[in-house]
Formats: structure tokens, C-alpha cells, sequence
């Protein structure tokens, strides 16, 4: 164990410039991610942290770098960190750290590691954030215009706790009270008829 090497960590910022440099005189040969992102429940504003390992051989440049996407989107401005760790002489591993300090509900979803070397691309499996505690809107009403005394439907479709009771509340009405649990106040405005 005192034959392994450490590099300084560094914090990458990606930006959409394309990830494709041109191939080193010596690729590095058999990238594989041997460990992905893995499943996350964490609550709202608390520090999340995702990783993975990839795993090379040879190359006389440096590894290449592991860039972070979030539901198949490139992270452009990303809190990484990525160590280099010489295994033994021909193989070397890169651990990837995805940190998000403060955790919100637009970080919810899938994410995953990829690493273009020349040609070709190596992706990790994905993992997911979820948030505990908080119900999430995957489907909202949409604005719509309306006649006068003409039937309307809207759609919402909430996800996670508590389990989501409808209630269909007119102009003035408030939600049934329900025992144990905090009243919520929802207003609606009555729109002018033209």
C-alpha cells in the first residue's frame, strides 16, 4: 500500500464546449466505471454527495476527465472533485465526487458519470436523488382561457408524502380540516368574466 500515489483533488467547472480532445499519443485502454452513482433520499437543504469510480490502464497523459450529467444533461457548472489513485504500475482509478451543498427540488432525478476518450464514450449506470418529506408536482395545471358557464378540467398529479387527498375547493371555501395535521390555507382568486 505504500506504492500508491495520490494526486492533488481539483474542483473541474464544465462548460458545453465539446469534451473531445485529440487522442494522446498513448490512450489510456479499458475504461470502465467500476463503481456508479448510487440511490440518494436526503431531505430538502441538505448536503448530497454522489460518486464514481473509473478504472484505466496505460496512457502516458493523464486520465481523462469524468464529467457529471443530470437526466442526460451535461452539468456545465458542477462542484466536483476527482483524486487519481495508481493502483499499480499500468492501472490507475479516478474518483469522481459530485457535491450539492444545499439540495433542492430541481436536483431531484437520474444522474451518471461519462468520460469521452477520442471516440469514444463511457458511461456510468445512473443513480437518483430523491427528497423525502416533501410531495412534488409531476404534472401542474396549465393557463388556459375560459367561456362563461362552460365545464373546465384541470390536471395536477402529486408525488410523495403525505399522501395527496384531492380537494376541489370553489371561491371561498377552505379545505376540510384533518386531525393531527396543519391547516393549509389555499386562496383562489375569482377571475373577471369578459
Amino acid at each position: 500500500m505504500n506504492d500508491q500515489k495520490w494526486s492533488e483533488p481539483h474542483i473541474s467547472f464544465y462548460t458545453q464546449t465539446p469534451l473531445c480532445p485529440s487522442p494522446p499519443s498513448s490512450p489510456p485502454t479499458g475504461l470502465h466505471f467500476v463503481q456508479s452513482p448510487t440511490n440518494v433520499t436526503s431531505s430538502l437543504g441538505k448536503r448530497v454527495r454522489l460518486h464514481c469510480n473509473l478504472q484505466g490502464q496505460g496512457g502516458e497523459d493523464s486520465p481523462p476527465d469524468v464529467v457529471w450529467f443530470q437526466e442526460d444533461v451535461m452539468l456545465e457548472m458542477a462542484d466536483t472533485n476527482q483524486i487519481q489513485l495508481h493502483v499499480d504500475e499500468d492501472t490507475w482509478v479516478v474518483i469522481s465526487t459530485l457535491t450539492i451543498e444545499e439540495v433542492q427540488l430541481v436536483d431531484m432525478g437520474a444522474y451518471r458519470c461519462a468520460v469521452v476518450d477520442g471516440e469514444k464514450v463511457t458511461l456510468s449506470y445512473k443513480g437518483h436523488i430523491q427528497l423525502e418529506g416533501l410531495p412534488h408536482f409531476s404534472v401542474e395545471p396549465l393557463p388556459m382561457s375560459v367561456v362563461a358557464n362552460v365545464s373546465v378540467s384541470l390536471l395536477c398529479v402529486a408525488h410523495g408524502p403525505p399522501r395527496a387527498r384531492p380537494h376541489h375547493l370553489a371561491p371561498g371555501r377552505s379545505p376540510p380540516q384533518q386531525s393531527g395535521r396543519p391547516h393549509v390555507q389555499i386562496s383562489l382568486l375569482p377571475q373577471p368574466h369578459r
